[in-house]
């Protein structure tokens, strides 16, 4: 709203007569609250069901292979587990765009020999890199895909034993003994054995890793015969109040400035001032003094309309003010090119290396500046992944 009340609209009223002001009813006290939250509130990422099963299976098959009492039948269990996930990451459709974004790492993990020998920090690599990419069986129901959720955190309590069983056990119960009341559907008379044991203690006194596994496998699929749980509908003929008493007129621009994080506010700032001086010094990759740095500092740091140097330090760390300001205005594309043109004329250089030579122009064009870490990540290794 703010956007829209801000543009420009000359003649609106007629000729010469132009837009001078605008109001803002801000009946939900947006205003009052981004001004004690000028960042809004952060949502939390949801897991999918799919995510949450590879980061589950990926768990429980190196705990398995981590402990060095596992039986025969688990560790089966356990390759049999990274075999499965393997098989779904050396699937990925490389022409997803996500995928893309990620192919250091889909690429590294769809080589077999890659999973010989994993280790905690590989497991983290692939929850923070692949286990959102892998989309669910079309064929799949969301029920069984939830009761698979179910029976892969059980296996973890019981592998970990840092966690009590126990609703795991009443929730697994009481889905068998729903069940056992569909009996007429011949996919679930067919487990009308295994169902009746899990109403018994001697079934789950005995329960182990393989034992879920065989539930799981046996029961995912009749999940969706459950009946489905029924909620009555109610119907409500409230109708809005406004507090006029709480009507209070607000100055706009202040409040507009509140309603900007410092992120937001120094970056505008930034981009709006791009022919300051000092400013074109940095974009041109020319060297600035000292002078200049207490320039920017002058103008950064003053205490009202942009703050202070601890909101910078709050924000930013140590981040030189040389380096920040570019990677808002970044670097002009002949200044970067000059810099790397006696390279690319020295060296005999393959097509390839030149398009990546290419990417980094373009790259520090925009951005300013380049870690050297990023050389080795999209959207560098899409030529060639080394």
């Amino acid at each position: 709203m703010l956007g829209r009340g801000t543009r420009l609209c000359p003649d609106l009223f007629g000729p010469g007569e132009d837009k001078t002001h605008f109001l803002i009813f801000d009946y939900c006290q947006n205003f009052e609250f981004f001004d004690v939250n000028p960042d809004g509130i952060e949502s939390k990422i949801v897991k999918s069901l799919t995510q949450k099963i590879f980061e589950a299976k990926l768990e429980i098959a190196l705990l398995i292979r981590e402990d060095a009492q596992s039986s025969e039948e688990q560790k089966t269990l356990g390759e049999s587990y990274l075999n499965e996930l393997h098989e779904a990451v050396s699937h990925l459709d490389q022409s997803r765009f996500e995928v893309k974004a990620k192919l250091r790492a889909v690429v590294e993990y769809s080589n077999k020999a890659r999973w010989q020998n994993l280790s905690k920090s590989g497991m983290q690599d692939m929850n923070s890199e692949l286990s959102g990419l892998i989309l669910p069986n079309p064929e799949d129901d969301e029920l069984a895909r939830r009761f698979d959720v179910l029976i892969l955190n059980y296996q973890l309590a019981l592998l970990t034993q840092a966690y009590s069983t126990e609703r795991y056990i009443n929730q697994i119960s009481t889905t068998a003994t729903a069940l056992l009341k569909k009996q007429n559907i011949p996919a679930v008379a067919l487990q009308q054995d295994l169902l009746n044991s899990l109403q018994t203690e001697t079934f789950w006194e005995a329960v182990n890793v393989n034992r879920l596994e065989e539930v799981r496998l046996a029961l995912r699929d009749l999940i969706k015969y459950l009946d489905k749980d029924k909620q009555k509908t109610v119907r409500t003929t409230f109708e809005d109040e406004l507090d006029h008493d709480g009507v209070a007129e607000h100055d706009l621009l202040p409040s507009y400035h509140s309603l900007q994080s410092y992120k937001d506010r120094v970056a505008s700032y930034v981009r709006n001032h791009s022919d300051h001086l000092v400013i074109q010094k940095l974009k041109s990759n020319k060297a600035i003094t000292q002078k200049d740095i207490e320039t920017l500092e002058n103008i950064l740091f003053d205490g009202e309309t942009l703050g202070t140097r601890q909101d910078y330090i709050e924000h930013y760390g140590d981040k030189p003010l040389g380096e920040f300001i570019r990677s808002i205005v970044g670097l002009d594309k002949s200044a970067v090119q000059e810099v790397f043109a006696e390279f690319l004329h020295a060296g005999n250089l393959g097509a390839d290396q030149i398009t990546f030579i290419n990417q980094i122009i373009t790259y520090l064009s925009k951005n300013g500046v380049i870690e050297k870490k990023m050389l080795f990540e999209p959207p560098f290794t899409h030529v060639h992944d080394q």
